[in-house]
């Protein structure tokens, strides 16, 4: 049966579909070794995964895993582009799908790799070689019963792309085109992609030259609005707010950056001291 999950498309399915669809990702028919204890979750419908999540996808987390899916942008992630698919930051509907950070899998000669797990009957099936949005949507697809929306995917796609751009221009021409599509359509005006693609654009004009400041503090104030758990937003928040002038501000931003990604608490904590000077 096809998922009633908000936004994404809903279709009848056989059974027998093919597994070929799956472009470079492949499945392995046995069921996955048990992962490490998770390091992170992460709800599409804001709930606890227990709690109502037809599908569990645990995505690893390992460091080649991790080097596999984007060598050359430390801040990309599999898990964030798999969260970039679904249609909302935050919702209350199916909660069909959640997502977690997991320990290796047992497959590192072929990553990135990630395991669905069936809540009910616990079946479990691995993927490896998701090295792409578009990988990724259609494993969701085989094995979420989730279809992606086409606007997603290429949103997916284009912020990987900036992710690995060389310049902040590159950058810029990247997710500008994403945020206006995006924005313009109130399916996914409150969507983790949104989000996400307002954060990258906030810190290539950071780091432009002349820096558009005024730009990235809308940008990151936007960004923390859709998604106040992107805790990157508010890093970037916080240095906008700063080349504002605006102190207290970036006080502010700081401190819920540490509150949100409690693994950057010491650091906030230390920016927090330092920006109290300059009040």
């Amino acid at each position: 049966m096809a998922s009633t999950i908000s936004k994404g498309r809903k279709r009848q399915r056989s059974s027998s579909a093919p597994l070929g669809c799956l472009i470079s990702a492949y499945l392995i028919a046995n069921s996955c070794p048990a992962p490490l204890a998770p390091t992170a979750v992460w709800a599409f419908s804001g709930k606890s995964p227990t709690s109502s999540a037809q599908h569990i996808v645990k995505i690893c987390q390992n460091k080649d895993c991790r080097k596999r899916f984007s060598p050359r942008a430390p801040d990309g992630s599999l898990v964030d582009t798999i969260k970039d698919l679904l249609p909302s930051s935050s919702s209350d509907n199916t909660g069909n799908i959640a997502i977690e950070s997991s320990g290796c899998l047992s497959q590192c000669g072929k990553g990135p790799n990630l395991c669905v797990v069936e809540a009910d009957s616990g079946k479990e099936r691995l993927f490896y070689g998701v090295d792409s949005a578009s990988t990724a949507a259609a494993i969701l697809d085989v094995a979420c019963d989730y279809d992606p929306p086409v606007d997603l995917i290429m949103a997916a796609d284009k912020i990987s792309k900036a992710q690995i751009a060389s310049s902040p221009a590159e950058k810029l021409s990247l997710v500008t085109p994403v945020i206006e599509n995006l924005s313009s359509n109130e399916d996914y005006s409150s969507s983790r992609a949104l989000s996400h693609a307002l954060t990258i654009r906030a810190d290539a004009r950071l780091d432009s030259f002349p820096p558009i400041v005024d730009g990235a503090v809308e940008d990151s104030q936007q960004a923390t609005a859709i998604n106040p758990l992107n805790g990157r937003a508010w890093r970037v928040l916080a240095d906008a707010e700063e080349a504002a002038g605006n102190i207290e501000s970036a006080i502010g931003a700081t401190v819920s950056w540490g509150e949100v990604d409690p693994s950057f608490a010491t650091k906030a904590k230390n920016e927090v001291a330092r920006l109290s000077k300059k009040v």
